[in-house]
């Protein structure tokens, strides 16, 4: 099964809307900002390993978070 731009753009807003949630830390702490910051990045590996097992080229992957970074120049 393959993904689409269009859907790996919504999966990742949505998982970004999530990661933007998480607001509500102090991230001045030292221990909330490690806590956030490795849940970040095993949720982004699970997405990117996730578009990779679905066929999608690096690429694909980067010009999609380009897009959800706001970054539309691809």
């Amino acid at each position: 099964m393959k993904i689409t731009k269009r859907q790996l753009r919504r999966i990742i807003k949505e998982e970004k809307a999530k990661i933007q949630e998480i607001g509500g830390y102090n991230l001045g702490d030292d221990e909330a900002f490690e806590e956030t910051y490795y849940e970040f990045v095993d949720k982004f590996t699970a997405i990117v390993k996730e578009m990779l097992q679905l066929g999608m080229l690096p690429e694909d992957i980067e010009d999609a978070f380009n897009v959800a970074r706001g970054n539309n120049n691809i």
